[in-house]
Protein backbone atom coordinates (compact mmCIF):
# COMPACT_ATOMS: atom_id res chain seq x y z
CA UNK A 1 0.00 0.00 0.00
CA UNK A 2 2.93 2.13 1.09
CA UNK A 3 5.02 1.73 -1.98
CA UNK A 4 1.73 1.89 -4.51
CA UNK A 5 1.17 5.35 -3.07
CA UNK A 6 5.07 6.62 -2.85
CA UNK A 7 5.23 5.12 -6.91
CA UNK A 8 1.99 7.12 -7.61
CA UNK A 9 3.65 10.53 -6.28
CA UNK A 10 6.64 9.83 -8.05
CA UNK A 11 4.39 9.14 -11.15
CA UNK A 12 2.87 12.51 -10.52
CA UNK A 13 6.40 14.60 -10.05
CA UNK A 14 7.40 13.14 -13.74
CA UNK A 15 4.55 14.38 -15.02
CA UNK A 16 4.86 17.49 -14.26
CA UNK A 17 8.69 18.00 -15.07
CA UNK A 18 7.83 16.96 -18.55
CA UNK A 19 5.07 18.83 -18.68
CA UNK A 20 7.06 22.20 -16.77
CA UNK A 21 10.38 21.06 -19.50
CA UNK A 22 8.11 21.21 -22.50
CA UNK A 23 6.05 24.67 -21.38
CA UNK A 24 9.59 25.90 -21.30
CA UNK A 25 10.83 24.34 -24.60
CA UNK A 26 7.75 25.69 -26.25
CA UNK A 27 8.17 29.28 -24.51
CA UNK A 28 11.92 29.38 -25.70
CA UNK A 29 11.31 28.16 -29.49
CA UNK A 30 8.88 30.72 -29.67
CA UNK A 31 6.21 28.52 -30.70
CA UNK A 32 3.80 29.88 -27.75
CA UNK A 33 3.70 33.04 -25.77
CA UNK A 34 2.61 32.79 -22.35
CA UNK A 35 3.14 36.04 -20.77
CA UNK A 36 1.36 34.30 -16.90
CA UNK A 37 3.87 31.43 -17.27
CA UNK A 38 6.87 33.42 -17.97
CA UNK A 39 6.42 35.53 -14.71
CA UNK A 40 5.71 32.29 -12.66
CA UNK A 41 9.07 31.00 -14.33
CA UNK A 42 11.42 34.03 -13.83
CA UNK A 43 10.53 34.92 -10.70
CA UNK A 44 10.82 30.98 -9.41
CA UNK A 45 14.27 30.94 -10.98
CA UNK A 46 15.10 33.93 -8.95
CA UNK A 47 14.15 32.93 -5.48
CA UNK A 48 15.82 29.66 -6.07
CA UNK A 49 18.70 31.18 -6.71
CA UNK A 50 18.18 33.65 -3.97
CA UNK A 51 17.58 30.90 -1.77
CA UNK A 52 20.35 28.84 -2.99
CA UNK A 53 22.91 32.11 -2.34
CA UNK A 54 21.87 32.43 1.18
CA UNK A 55 22.07 28.38 1.70
CA UNK A 56 25.93 28.80 0.37
CA UNK A 57 26.75 31.59 2.71
CA UNK A 58 25.38 30.16 5.78
CA UNK A 59 22.69 32.73 6.61
CA UNK A 60 19.53 32.72 6.77
CA UNK A 61 17.34 34.32 4.26
CA UNK A 62 14.74 35.21 6.66
CA UNK A 63 17.05 37.35 8.59
CA UNK A 64 16.28 40.25 5.67
CA UNK A 65 12.87 40.76 7.84
CA UNK A 66 14.85 41.97 10.45
CA UNK A 67 14.96 45.22 11.05
CA UNK A 68 19.48 46.33 11.15
CA UNK A 69 20.18 42.75 11.12
CA UNK A 70 21.73 43.16 7.60
CA UNK A 71 24.70 45.70 9.30
CA UNK A 72 25.50 45.44 13.16
CA UNK A 73 25.15 48.48 14.80
CA UNK A 74 28.42 49.30 17.17
CA UNK A 75 27.67 48.74 20.47
CA UNK A 76 28.24 51.16 23.25
CA UNK A 77 31.51 50.55 25.47
CA UNK A 78 30.62 50.53 28.71
CA UNK A 79 33.93 50.09 30.43
CA UNK A 80 35.44 52.44 32.51
CA UNK A 81 39.50 53.00 32.78
CA UNK A 82 41.21 52.52 35.28
CA UNK A 83 45.05 52.49 36.72
CA UNK A 84 46.38 49.74 37.78
CA UNK A 85 50.13 49.15 39.18
CA UNK A 86 51.77 45.74 37.89
CA UNK A 87 54.77 44.34 38.49
CA UNK A 88 57.86 44.41 36.35
CA UNK A 89 58.25 40.82 36.82
CA UNK A 90 61.43 42.70 40.00
CA UNK A 91 60.35 45.13 42.81
CA UNK A 92 59.01 47.92 40.40
CA UNK A 93 55.47 48.93 39.86
CA UNK A 94 54.65 50.03 36.91
CA UNK A 95 51.81 52.47 35.94
CA UNK A 96 49.55 51.42 33.36
CA UNK A 97 45.51 51.84 31.65
CA UNK A 98 42.67 49.29 31.56
CA UNK A 99 39.09 48.86 30.62
CA UNK A 100 37.29 47.43 33.22
CA UNK A 101 33.37 46.75 33.58
CA UNK A 102 32.36 48.68 36.98
CA UNK A 103 29.46 48.12 38.93
CA UNK A 104 27.41 50.87 40.92
CA UNK A 105 28.70 49.48 44.52
CA UNK A 106 31.83 51.27 45.59
CA UNK A 107 31.93 47.21 47.45
CA UNK A 108 32.22 45.56 43.95
CA UNK A 109 34.32 47.89 42.54
CA UNK A 110 36.60 47.07 45.12
CA UNK A 111 36.62 43.32 44.46
CA UNK A 112 36.86 43.58 40.58
CA UNK A 113 39.87 45.96 40.71
CA UNK A 114 41.55 43.72 42.86
CA UNK A 115 40.95 41.11 40.36
CA UNK A 116 42.39 42.76 37.87
CA UNK A 117 45.65 42.64 39.86
CA UNK A 118 45.81 39.29 39.58
CA UNK A 119 44.78 39.20 35.50
CA UNK A 120 47.83 39.29 32.59
CA UNK A 121 48.70 42.94 31.17
CA UNK A 122 48.32 42.06 27.93
CA UNK A 123 46.21 44.88 26.52
CA UNK A 124 47.18 47.02 28.71
CA UNK A 125 48.55 50.77 28.16
CA UNK A 126 51.78 50.69 30.16
CA UNK A 127 53.29 53.96 30.99
CA UNK A 128 56.88 53.95 30.89
CA UNK A 129 59.95 55.49 28.97
CA UNK A 130 62.43 51.87 29.26
CA UNK A 131 61.82 49.58 26.33
CA UNK A 132 61.20 45.93 26.38
CA UNK A 133 59.00 45.77 29.37
CA UNK A 134 57.17 42.62 30.24
CA UNK A 135 54.63 43.18 33.13
CA UNK A 136 54.02 40.09 35.12
CA UNK A 137 51.27 38.37 36.60
CA UNK A 138 51.05 39.75 40.41
CA UNK A 139 48.68 36.59 43.02
CA UNK A 140 45.23 37.15 43.56
CA UNK A 141 44.63 38.71 46.84
CA UNK A 142 40.50 38.37 46.17
CA UNK A 143 40.32 35.19 48.11
CA UNK A 144 43.05 35.56 50.72
CA UNK A 145 40.47 38.91 51.84
CA UNK A 146 37.67 37.28 54.28
CA UNK A 147 36.32 40.40 55.67
CA UNK A 148 36.65 44.40 53.85
CA UNK A 149 35.35 47.25 55.79
CA UNK A 150 34.33 50.97 54.89
CA UNK A 151 33.85 53.17 57.75
CA UNK A 152 33.58 56.88 58.28
CA UNK A 153 31.52 57.64 55.06
CA UNK A 154 34.09 55.04 53.35
CA UNK A 155 36.81 57.07 54.31
CA UNK A 156 38.53 53.91 55.74
CA UNK A 157 38.94 50.65 54.26
CA UNK A 158 40.07 48.05 56.42
CA UNK A 159 41.25 44.75 55.33
CA UNK A 160 41.39 41.69 56.65
CA UNK A 161 43.53 38.97 55.26
CA UNK A 162 43.88 35.26 55.76
CA UNK A 163 47.04 34.10 56.16
CA UNK A 164 46.66 30.73 54.95
CA UNK A 165 44.74 31.73 51.81
CA UNK A 166 47.64 33.81 51.50
CA UNK A 167 50.29 31.18 51.29
CA UNK A 168 47.95 28.91 49.76
CA UNK A 169 47.45 31.57 46.33
CA UNK A 170 51.49 32.22 46.87
CA UNK A 171 52.04 27.88 46.50
CA UNK A 172 50.63 28.26 42.99
CA UNK A 173 53.41 30.64 42.07
CA UNK A 174 56.14 29.03 39.54
CA UNK A 175 58.84 30.35 41.35
CA UNK A 176 62.73 29.34 39.32
CA UNK A 177 65.24 29.83 42.27
CA UNK A 178 68.88 30.82 41.01
CA UNK A 179 71.98 28.15 41.33
CA UNK A 180 74.92 29.86 41.76
CA UNK A 181 78.90 28.05 41.76
CA UNK A 182 78.90 28.67 45.32
CA UNK A 183 75.32 26.37 45.24
CA UNK A 184 76.65 23.53 43.54
CA UNK A 185 79.76 23.64 45.67
CA UNK A 186 77.42 23.43 48.54
CA UNK A 187 75.44 20.20 47.15
CA UNK A 188 78.38 18.75 47.11
CA UNK A 189 79.41 19.06 50.64
CA UNK A 190 76.17 19.69 52.65
CA UNK A 191 74.39 16.38 53.22
CA UNK A 192 70.53 16.37 51.09
CA UNK A 193 68.44 17.77 54.01
CA UNK A 194 70.38 20.61 54.53
CA UNK A 195 70.07 21.29 50.62
CA UNK A 196 66.34 20.50 50.66
CA UNK A 197 65.48 22.82 54.13
CA UNK A 198 67.88 26.05 52.22
CA UNK A 199 65.92 25.66 49.26
CA UNK A 200 62.42 25.58 50.85
CA UNK A 201 63.83 29.10 52.80
CA UNK A 202 65.06 30.51 49.52
CA UNK A 203 61.38 29.58 47.84
CA UNK A 204 59.93 31.21 50.83
CA UNK A 205 61.99 34.41 50.68
CA UNK A 206 61.23 34.45 46.63
CA UNK A 207 57.47 34.25 47.47
CA UNK A 208 57.37 36.96 50.57
CA UNK A 209 58.97 38.94 47.79
CA UNK A 210 56.59 38.57 45.66
CA UNK A 211 53.28 39.11 48.28
CA UNK A 212 55.34 42.54 48.80
CA UNK A 213 54.91 43.23 45.49
CA UNK A 214 51.26 42.33 45.51
CA UNK A 215 50.12 44.46 48.48
CA UNK A 216 52.22 47.39 47.14
CA UNK A 217 50.33 47.21 43.96
CA UNK A 218 46.85 47.03 45.83
CA UNK A 219 47.64 49.67 48.15
CA UNK A 220 48.66 52.40 45.56
CA UNK A 221 45.86 50.66 42.82
CA UNK A 222 43.49 51.56 45.63
CA UNK A 223 44.01 55.28 45.81
CA UNK A 224 44.55 55.82 42.81
CA UNK A 225 41.23 54.61 41.75
CA UNK A 226 38.93 55.51 44.95
CA UNK A 227 39.53 58.90 45.58
CA UNK A 228 37.11 58.80 48.43
CA UNK A 229 39.20 56.49 50.35
CA UNK A 230 42.06 58.10 52.56
CA UNK A 231 43.09 55.65 54.71
CA UNK A 232 43.94 51.78 54.44
CA UNK A 233 44.34 49.07 57.11
CA UNK A 234 44.96 45.56 56.88
CA UNK A 235 44.01 42.88 59.48
CA UNK A 236 45.31 39.10 59.52
CA UNK A 237 43.45 36.47 60.54
CA UNK A 238 41.18 39.37 62.43
CA UNK A 239 44.54 40.90 64.18
CA UNK A 240 46.71 43.61 63.75
CA UNK A 241 50.17 41.64 62.81
CA UNK A 242 52.56 41.58 60.28
CA UNK A 243 53.63 38.20 58.99
CA UNK A 244 56.80 36.97 59.45
CA UNK A 245 59.48 37.78 57.10
CA UNK A 246 57.47 39.89 55.08
CA UNK A 247 58.91 43.53 54.33
CA UNK A 248 55.63 45.01 54.19
CA UNK A 249 54.09 46.17 57.06
CA UNK A 250 50.78 45.44 57.53
CA UNK A 251 50.41 47.06 61.17
CA UNK A 252 51.01 50.52 59.77
CA UNK A 253 48.30 53.04 58.87
CA UNK A 254 48.67 53.53 54.56
CA UNK A 255 47.56 57.14 54.21
CA UNK A 256 46.90 59.12 51.00
CA UNK A 257 49.59 60.71 49.83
Amino acid sequence: MLWQKIKSNFKKVIVFLQELFSKIFLEATGETKNNQFRFFFLSSSVAILFFIIFILVGKNPFSLLIPFSVYDLPSPDRRTTVTLFVSDGKTNLLKSKRKVLLADDIRKNLNIIIGELSQPPYDDVIETTEENVFPKKLPDLRSPISVMWLLDSDKKLILDLNEASIQKELSTIKIKLEVTEENQEDKKKQEDEIIEKKKLEELQAARLKILNTALNALEKTIFENFSNIETLEFRVNGFNKDIAGLEYKLTEVKKRN
